[in-house]
């Protein structure tokens, strides 16, 4: 894969994960289906305002570097690292419950995660 194509490669995943993450907060919220949120307020609105700012740097990040913007690069790498530390911290919660495919999902978003940051490293070599 060449170096635009990769870079647009992590523009796309960004804005996905970005996204999605979003969305599912927003699901969860709205459903009813954060029942963290009673026993522990607190740490979990923090939480959620932590992957919700990942979320949303992911996206503009993504729009950025397809765009072509200067401040593309360096806002999706921030995302991505905001976003490798929550599927290496979020996991948790999933193991002690047994939930082994969360899990493994989990592992699957931190290796994509680490692969769109590859080309953005090499590209402001």
């Amino acid at each position: 894969m060449n170096a635009s194509r990769a870079r647009r490669w992590a523009a796309i995943y960004a804005l996905a994960v970005g996204g999605l993450l979003l969305v599912m907060w927003a699901v969860l919220l709205l459903s009813g289906q954060a029942p963290e949120l009673a026993a522990e307020p607190l740490r979990s609105l923090f939480h959620i305002a932590a992957e919700a700012i990942t979320g949303g740097t992911l996206i503009v990040g993504g729009l950025g570097l397809l765009r072509g913007r200067r401040w593309g690069r360096g806002l999706t790498l921030l995302g991505l690292g905001m976003l490798v530390y929550t599927v290496i911290a979020s996991p948790g919660y999933y193991a002690q419950s047994g939930n082994m495919p969360m899990v493994g999902m989990f592992t699957a978003l931190l290796a994509l995660a680490l692969a769109a940051v590859r080309p953005l490293i090499r590209a402001g070599e």
